[in-house]
């Protein structure tokens, strides 16, 4: 089957798509280690019960992830996550975006977005959705601004990667 934007279908992930998560996080990692905060080396030591519980908690009120699937096949990835303590409680992270490249170019990545917003909206309580982007990001940073997010402040040296420093931006999208 030829793969086309029809094909790709977005939904909630589940504890049974640790597996094909894990794998997808570990590519993301290995091929764009600038575009993450995570190792692809930290993530590899993680459980396959601990990335369950980061993608579909049992509280799907504070967290969660959306998967892009073309039949059985996790395309793309994107989680968000409400902050800790009760004075940030208003605010979500949205975090490990992702797309494989067979399935890029397709509005993919604008679809998992958006669901991850959506998910945020439907955070008792959450305002604002933020991110961190790798400045040398085009495509990421292009498809945050087109969706909404600003920047409202730039991290010197956020990553390190192999040796090398990478400054990231702080993008955030009001959601009230």
């Amino acid at each position: 089957m030829p793969i086309g934007p029809d094909s790709i279908v977005i939904r909630q992930l589940t504890a049974e798509d640790a597996p094909a998560f894990q794998a997808l996080r570990l590519a993301a990692l290995e091929a764009c280690p600038t575009a993450f905060g995570a190792s692809v080396e930290d993530e590899r030591a993680l459980a396959i019960s601990a990335v369950a519980r980061r993608i579909a908690p049992a509280d799907h009120g504070n967290a969660g992830g959306v998967g892009a699937f073309d039949g059985a096949e996790l395309a793309g990835m994107a989680c968000v996550f409400r902050a800790a303590g009760r004075k940030e409680a208003h605010k979500a992270h949205l975090v490990s975006v992702y797309v494989a490249p067979p399935w890029r170019g397709l509005g993919v990545s604008t679809q998992l977005v958006t669901a991850a917003i959506s998910m945020a909206q439907a955070m008792t309580g959450v305002r604002r959705i933020n991110l961190t982007v790798n400045v040398a990001n085009k495509p990421a940073l292009a498809l945050y601004r087109r969706l909404g997010f600003v920047i409202y402040g730039e991290e010197p040296e956020g990553l390190c990667v192999n040796g090398e420093y990478q400054n990231e931006y702080l993008m955030s999208l009001a959601l009230a």
